[in-house]
């Protein structure tokens, strides 16, 4: 099953709590931590040992990410060993994230350019998003050489795809066919 599809509840739920009791800055912060030491190569060889327990997974965060870990917090990383879930947590993270925005009114948008871009150019990109949009926008900019020029913009849902790239493949497309 897709990572994402198997992270959605545990996001949502995880959504649902932080609101209910006042704690998404908390639990935002906590979730981005814990995604860190999931995604850490060292950490992920461990989440797959089957001689390791849940018990001793879960020990792993509770003791690499004791700062930020309340009873709750606690008791969702319990879950998310129990049921072998641990190495989701970048993906859950990234749900609660995106959720988190949403009620914020806010959208990031992951702007790829082949060439850096100046603070002008990403502004000028950002205000054009915000009056289309009508939400608060946080970039995030990114090089891609492989575009080879232009820009590719993604948020949520939405892929603005003006690389020159995808501008030769269309064009390869429409001549073959």
């Amino acid at each position: 099953m897709e990572p994402l599809t198997c992270s959605r509840p545990y996001a949502k739920a995880a959504f649902a709590h932080a609101c209910q009791h006042d704690v998404l800055e908390p639990w935002s912060i906590m979730l981005t931590g814990c995604a860190a030491v999931a995604a850490d190569s060292r950490i992920a060889v461990r989440l797959k040992d089957p001689d390791m327990t849940f018990s001793q997974k879960a020990n792993i965060f509770f003791q690499l990410c004791d700062e930020f870990l309340d009873d709750k917090a606690r008791n969702f990383i319990a879950v998310l060993s129990q049921r072998g879930r641990l190495g989701l947590l970048p993906y859950i993270s990234t749900l609660f994230q995106t959720m988190k925005s949403e009620k914020e009114g806010s959208v990031t948008a992951d702007i790829v350019s082949a060439v850096p871009l100046s603070e002008s150019q990403v502004q000028a990109i950002v205000g054009v998003l915000c009056s289309k949009t009508g939400k608060k926008i946080q970039a995030r900019p990114s090089v891609d050489p492989e575009l080879i020029g232009g820009v590719v913009i993604r948020m949520a849902d939405l892929v603005i795809d003006g690389s020159v790239k995808a501008k030769l493949a269309r064009l390869a497309d429409a001549m073959s066919s």
